[in-house]
């Protein structure tokens, strides 16, 4: 009997060992894997703390209510019950915020944006809202391209009277690389379907709804960094640039 002992505990030895070495390295691979996960979403966070510090710093202040990140395990979320925006010029309230990146694709990052956006400036507050709001923002390096799609858009309301609406408006800017770095050249296309002003009907002298068309490239747009947005306009106009829009309007019967 004892002869045969041996033979018999070897084979079941390799039969445990086969069994639980695919579990211990699922097990060590998921423990590496929420290590990095973690590790990321903790960098994430300091990105995000050390860019308000540093428009702080240039006297604008960014708040974002009820902070959360999440996501695991394989993309990192931001999400802000609602976003405060303040400067010397400028104050301005927005809703619900949400952000998402895949972790192995951080090129990339989606957000829908819940409005409404209300913005004082001057003494004068505009109202802005809408039923949804997507935006794609690609990175290589530097920003590379932003969409924007968003529907039943209403803005600068008066006593619930939108002066301007539309169905859907989008809105896609990306760098131009065919032309020379020093252009600092954005090409634009905003697309607005059903689009309603009283402005423009005063102007146009009907009230039926409009559809735009605009595209172009913009010149010395890149890395504009001013204190207000009117100022800004002035400092981008400053330069001798090369702007080429085209707007079409079409009434719709």
């Amino acid at each position: 009997m004892t002869q045969y002992e041996t033979p018999e505990k070897a084979p079941q030895a390799v039969s445990r060992l086969g069994l639980y070495l695919p579990t211990g390295l699922l097990l060590l691979l998921a423990v590496g894997w929420s290590v990095f996960w973690f590790f990321v979403s903790k960098k994430t966070d300091e990105a995000i703390s050390g860019w308000m510090a540093s428009e702080k710093a240039s006297g604008r202040t960014w708040e974002c209510a009820g902070k959360e990140i999440g996501g695991y395990p394989f993309r990192i979320e931001l999400e802000c019950a609602s976003i405060k925006f303040s400067s010397a010029q400028m104050k301005a309230d927005l809703g619900t915020f949400r952000a998402v990146t895949q972790i192995y694709s951080p090129k990339l990052i989606l957000a829908d944006v819940s409005g409404p956006l209300q913005i004082n400036s001057a003494g004068v507050q505009n109202i802005f809202s809408w039923s949804n709001m997507r935006v794609s923002l690609r990175f290589n390096g530097a920003l590379e391209r932003l969409s924007m799609n968003i529907a039943d858009v209403q803005g600068g309301e008066v006593a619930d009277t939108a002066l301007v609406s539309a169905k859907m408006m989008e809105l896609h800017l990306r760098t131009d690389t065919g032309r020379p770095s020093e252009d600092k050249a954005i090409d634009v296309v905003m697309n607005v379907n059903d689009l309603r002003a009283s402005g423009l009907d005063t102007l146009i002298g009907n009230t039926d709804a409009a559809t735009l068309n605009l595209s172009g490239t913009i010149t010395q747009a890149l890395g504009l960094r001013v204190g207000n947005w009117q100022a800004g306009l002035e400092h981008w106009r400053a330069p001798v640039s090369y702007t080429h829009l085209r707007a079409h309007e079409t009434p719709e019967h």
